[in-house]
């Protein structure tokens, strides 16, 4: 089953209601925590590309971590029914193993270094909404899908997930 999150506030909940024994999760959004690259560089006034960037990932971002915490919660309490509770609950509460990837980078980052190579189009809209290659990364990882760009994105991608083989891979041997 798969989601791509598009403004659903519980992206979540179609895999569990279809029937989901287990949900591994590919976030977008990196962990917050400390100051990231973008926050070293972010020292002058805000351009409308940032807000228009913070904006969106407001709109796509956020439900993810808050729909997560609940499964996590409901799996904490299905762990503490009894067989007979889990049997006749009328909510048909059942624990769902999760396991969330998220990059290890800021996806808004990953593009500072290929700004210059997108095409001329491309740049000069951007650079019309303030964005540069210090400023409004969040608007161009919405707007930019480069060939540079995205190629960066699918190494990331691919380097993330092979840092987490091993916790993929026990992931999907475990029984349910």
């Amino acid at each position: 089953y798969g989601d791509g999150c598009i403004g659903l506030k519980t992206p979540l909940s179609p895999a569990i209601h279809m029937g989901a024994n287990r949900i591994l999760i590919i976030g977008v959004q990196n962990p917050r925590g400390g100051e990231t690259e973008k926050d070293l560089k972010m020292i002058q006034r805000a351009t409308l590309g940032d807000v228009a960037g913070e904006l969106l990932n407001s709109l796509f971002l956020t439900s993810l971590d808050q729909d997560l915490e609940r499964v996590e919660l409901i799996n904490r309490t299905v762990a503490i029914f009894t067989p007979e509770q889990i049997r006749t609950d009328p909510d048909k509460l059942r624990k769902i193993p999760t396991l969330l990837i998220r990059p290890s980078r800021d996806l808004s980052c990953v593009g500072e270094k290929e700004f210059g190579s997108f095409p001329f189009a491309i740049r000069y809209l951007l650079k019309g909404l303030g964005v540069n290659n210090q400023k409004g990364w969040d608007l161009l990882s919405y707007l930019s899908f480069d060939r540079v760009y995205t190629a960066a994105l699918l190494d990331l991608g691919y380097q993330d997930a092979l840092a987490k083989k091993s916790e993929i891979l026990e992931f999907f041997c475990e029984p349910a």
